[in-house]
């Protein structure tokens, strides 16, 4: 994908449209952290050592995966992958 695209999906958060699984998966492979709303539970994605999934204000239950790929097969909400709920995630952001 290019710089071109990463933009069209940039101009869709600040647009608050609703973006597909891969444009989320997309913008986090170039480097933005990312925050979104599930079932009114805020998440967030940072990247430190690999990629990093974790439900706002809670200490415990990190996901952390060293790939990108191992990320967006795998991060998922109380075993449900996010890839499956994506519809019903709401409100996708830059991370505060």
């Amino acid at each position: 994908m290019e710089q071109n695209d990463i933009n069209l999906i940039i101009k869709k958060i600040n647009n608050k449209e609703n973006m597909t699984y891969m444009e989320f998966i997309r913008l986090i492979e170039a480097g933005f952290e990312l925050q979104f709303f599930y079932k009114k539970h805020k998440y967030g994605i940072t990247q430190f050592d690999g990629y990093e999934f974790y439900e706002w204000d809670k200490e415990e239950g990190y996901q952390t995966y060293p790939t990108i790929e191992e990320f967006k097969e795998n991060i998922n909400i109380n075993g449900v992958k996010i890839k499956e709920i994506w519809q019903d995630v709401k409100k996708v952001d830059f991370a505060d």
